[in-house]
């Protein structure tokens, strides 16, 4: 599957703020704050969660459009298989 520049920049921003709450929570795991490391590692992965699976309402229309796309016109690959 294929990914539009889009979704390859909102993975990116994705990218750029989880990364420093992981980093503190493995910092704060290392230190022996279980807690509040483990937290912060759960909430970096709530953030990737929402940031892949919850989508906005401007959003349905681009996703409603690339299924009907992608189910009329199929790729040089899957026309092969």
């Amino acid at each position: 599957m294929t990914a539009s520049i889009v979704d390859t920049v909102g993975r990116m921003a994705t990218a750029i703020l989880v990364v420093p709450v992981v980093v503190a929570g493995a910092s704060l795991l290392a230190s022996g704050q279980t807690g509040t490391g483990g937290l912060l590692l759960a909430i970096a992965g709530v953030m990737v969660a929402i940031s892949e699976y919850v989508k906005r309402p401007s959003d349905v229309p681009g996703t409603a459009a690339q299924r009907v796309a992608g189910w009329v016109a199929k790729t040089p690959e899957e026309e092969n298989e």
